[in-house]
């Protein structure tokens, strides 16, 4: 293992340790029970369950564009530049059928997060929004040079800061 995956293991490691204690300490009322996904049918964001793994049923139906019959409804990162109106789709997310069942098993038993990570990131896949309204999305996996592209650009997508993290 290199200097700089350590560092970055290191760093993962102390996000998601801060991120469970911060949880620990919020109440019922202070955790989110929805998440904003898009259905890629028709381009438009709903409300879904947040511990819901992408691909999830849309409104829609199934994938137009899918003949194995995928679900239309994939994660979206909505933001909203302070001061602004106007809510931004800076990301979207979807997980491998591999991926998702990982997941479950990290969220049943957390100690599994560091031995599970990598597979994870394996089956984890990122997109922009498409451009126009019924263009294609451009899925790459989040590991990819491609992958981290779309998320290095999501600070372009929505300008300078600050923004707030809009939820349903």
């Amino acid at each position: 293992m290199n200097s700089k995956t350590k560092k970055l293991s290191v760093g993962l490691l102390v996000l998601t340790t801060l991120a469970a204690i911060l949880w620990c300490r919020m109440s019922d009322n202070d955790i989110p029970r929805h998440a904003w996904f898009y259905d890629a049918n028709t381009d438009t964001l709903f409300a879904g369950d947040v511990t819901a793994l992408p691909p999830i049923e849309a409104p829609s139906g199934g994938l137009k564009t899918s003949s194995s019959g995928e679900p239309a409804g994939v994660l979206a990162r909505v933001l909203r530049r302070r001061g602004q109106h106007e809510n931004v789709i800076v990301l979207l997310t979807k997980y491998t059928p591999e991926a998702k069942k990982l997941i479950e098993v990290v969220r049943s038993n957390p100690s599994e997060a560091l031995a599970h990570q990598g597979a994870i990131a394996e089956g984890t896949f990122v997109a922009l929004p498409p451009s126009a309204k019924g263009g294609k999305i451009e899925w790459a996996a989040v590991k990819s040079t491609e992958g981290q592209a779309i998320i290095a650009s999501m600070q372009a997508t929505i300008g300078e800061g600050p923004y707030d993290i809009i939820l349903p």
